[in-house]
């Protein structure tokens, strides 16, 4: 009698490092941040919004995020730090890799569904970079935003909640 392997099998408990694999069963986890600009700031400013754990899948149609406050012609981009990945190699990282120059400027809107709602639910435009970010990473990956183009002014919130899946 002979054995063989599930391609998900061997890639969680006979490759090493441990290779991407079907998520289909895997829970969603979410991640909740709030952040509150406490003085004023200045352009180009970053916040720290989580830290995902190893073998993570960020999904931006379930993850959400909301802005209230910014200053008159704000942007704000969200993206990752530098990380590395199951192989062992360095990936680099993207300031705007998941939202970039998102139109934050003076006013209260979601981003959410890769999609920034303005105003009523028919003015969303498309803002995700992509829907799913797989980091297939051996080590965390802090998620960021960057203040761009404005400083964001005192009592500015931004909050949301990440969802992602994790196979560690």
């Amino acid at each position: 009698m002979s054995e063989t392997y599930s391609l998900e099998y061997q890639a969680l408990f006979l490759t090493k490092p441990a290779g991407k694999v079907n998520r289909v069963g895997v829970p969603l986890r979410r991640m909740p941040f709030t952040y509150t600009q406490v003085l004023a700031g200045t352009a180009a400013d970053t916040v720290l919004l989580a830290q995902l754990p190893p073998l993570s899948e960020l999904d931006l149609i379930a993850s959400w995020f909301y802005f209230a406050g910014f200053t008159s012609g704000m942007t704000l981009s969200i993206g990752w730090t530098a990380y590395t990945d199951v192989n062992g190699v360095a990936q680099v990282a993207s300031a705007t890799g998941l939202f970039n120059a998102s139109d934050v400027s003076n006013a209260t809107g979601v981003l959410t569904g890769g999609m920034q709602a303005q105003a009523t639910p028919d003015d969303e435009l498309p803002a995700a970079a992509a829907v799913l970010k797989d980091f297939a990473n051996a080590t965390p990956v802090t998620i960021f935003a960057t203040f761009n183009t404005q400083a964001p002014g005192a009592a500015a919130v931004l909050k949301g909640v990440l969802y992602y899946t994790n196979l560690a």
